[in-house]
């Protein structure tokens, strides 16, 4: 039954011709879908299967010319040769979520011309969307463009509504360069 994914938004255009905004869009859509599945009774397996014909369908409607790599679905060889293909797990955390935990994600991304151009991950048990190009709930950094190196942070573009009304604790440190050696410890693994 796929009655679940026709609430896609099936007209092109309204700021969705934005490869940022549409990744979010996209992200956020499947989240919301998640949650309600989850509430009709879902486990992750119907989870995941409603999720990627979710994503599926509304990247057929908006970027019907594009490839689309899917941990859901059999591989297309045709996305070697893709100028643009989109990258999606429909349903990160499978496991916590069929649990009813909120530590899962919807990932949605872009590759094209040889790198990473949009992307968003949807956090639906914690209502946020980290996305590139501003499109989300927080800023992405984008890759340095000289010496390589990670991605910035994801930095909330605004506090979450909390109880207490202070400020959210600052974002964890960038995880450590490749090829480079922690100090102190001297410990092996």
């Amino acid at each position: 039954m796929r009655t679940e994914t026709r609430d896609v938004d099936t007209a092109p255009g309204g700021g969705l011709d934005d490869d940022h905004v549409l990744a979010a869009h996209l992200a956020r859509g499947a989240g919301r879908l998640l949650l309600a599945t989850r509430e009709a009774g879902g486990d992750g397996a119907r989870g995941d299967r409603v999720a990627h014909e979710h994503l599926a369908d509304a990247l057929a409607v908006h970027r019907p010319g594009d490839a689309v790599l899917s941990e859901e679905a059999a591989d297309d060889a045709a996305r070697l040769t893709a100028e643009r293909v989109w990258i999606v797990d429909p349903l990160d955390g499978t496991r916590e979520y069929g649990e009813g935990r909120d530590d899962w994600a919807v990932h949605v991304a872009l590759w094209a011309s040889g790198e990473l151009v949009a992307g968003a991950v949807a956090l639906p048990g914690r209502a946020q969307v980290l996305a590139t190009g501003g499109a989300g709930d927080a800023v992405v950094g984008r890759r340095p463009a000289a010496g390589g190196g990670p991605p910035a942070a994801a930095v909330p573009a605004r506090a979450p509504r909390r109880g207490g009304g202070g400020r959210p604790p600052p974002p964890p440190p960038p995880p450590p360069r490749r090829g480079s050696r922690r100090q102190g410890g001297g410990g092996g693994g």
